[in-house]
């Protein structure tokens, strides 16, 4: 009888220990029990400071995170981040605006993207893990310079430059060298 008490006393305490583990690793708020044990309540002691550090590391990340995500928005050029597989994960609205896609539509993979040739093997050579600096992308009626760089996970960044005013300056300056001559 007495044992039964006692085993269901520390018991108690230890499974809501256990399940306040499984709310912190799935970012709940944890329901820490007292059990009036000093080992136990030390160990609850323990789990608290753990979450609170936890949540502090967290915090700090989104406010990184959210930083980030702000400056890349504000960068006029354009800016996809691809998963290992070309998924676009995250475009920027410069990259938006010059591929064509409204700010809340899903965007194909990066191999569906670019349709010329040239624009295909800059993709392929970004998706094998090479690092591209300033290559020639043709897009419609205009001309983007994009330059890659490899992610740790596998996937890549892209940026995307929009060249085609520079293009027909050099053009028009070109034409008239040559007719000034």
């Amino acid at each position: 009888g007495l044992a039964l008490v006692a085993g269901r006393s520390i018991s108690r305490p230890l499974t809501a220990l256990a399940t306040a583990a499984q709310d912190i690793a799935r970012g709940a708020a944890p329901r820490l029990p007292h059990s009036g044990i000093p080992e136990i309540d030390t160990l609850t002691q323990a789990f608290r400071r753990m979450h609170g550090r936890i949540a502090e590391h967290f915090a700090e990340l989104s406010a990184e995170r959210g930083g980030s995500e702000a400056l890349v928005d504000a960068m006029g050029e354009g800016v996809l981040a691809c998963d290992g597989k070309g998924r676009v994960v995250r475009a920027n609205p410069a990259a938006r605006r010059l591929l064509g896609y409204p700010p809340d539509a899903a965007l194909p993979g990066l191999p569906t993207l670019f349709h010329s040739k040239a624009a295909r093997d800059v993709v392929d050579a970004a998706l094998a893990g090479d690092a591209l600096s300033n290559r020639e992308l043709p897009l419609d009626d205009r001309v983007l310079l994009a330059s890659a760089r490899p992610l740790p996970d596998g996937g890549t960044v892209m940026v995307l430059h929009d060249v085609t005013a520079l293009r027909r300056l050099e053009a028009i300056r070109r034409d008239f060298v040559a007719n000034v001559s």
